[in-house]
């Protein structure tokens, strides 16, 4: 009970910290619950083709300026998504990244991760944001 509260408070300090707005989170696609499909706002099931975008090391977020192989997400990685016809990242945000010292948040890391997001969404691919605590 206890991982699962201070999982809900990640998660409720991440997407704070993100700006999200409620018309971003109306974006967002519902299950239903008959035929266990994702479905969007135009009542469209959906199906998503992905990749694991994670950084487990600092500086705890792909480079956004050069593009590394596996390891950055600039435009040539955007147009290489496309061709791939991918349309979602599981996108790892790491506690270390947020908060590095007790009590201090990082916004600049905030500012980079949030600068993903919105890249990708400019791109139509959807984020999966996945907390990381390791």
């Amino acid at each position: 009970m206890r991982i699962l509260s201070l999982s809900a408070a990640i998660g409720a300090v991440v997407l704070c910290a993100l700006r999200l707005t409620q018309a971003d989170i109306s974006k967002i696609v519902r299950v239903d619950q008959t035929s266990q499909q994702l479905i969007d706002a135009e009542g469209r099931s959906r199906w998503f083709h992905g990749t694991n975008m994670v950084k487990k090391a600092f500086p705890w977020h792909v480079d956004v300026e050069n593009f590394v192989p596996n390891w950055s997400l600039v435009d040539k990685d955007i147009e290489l998504l496309k061709t791939m016809n991918i349309n979602s990242v599981r996108l790892g945000v790491h506690w270390a990244g947020v908060e590095p010292v007790r009590g201090q948040y990082n916004q600049t890391y905030l500012d980079i991760t949030h600068s993903i997001i919105k890249k990708l969404e400019d791109n139509n691919i959807y984020t999966l944001i996945d907390q990381h605590q390791d």
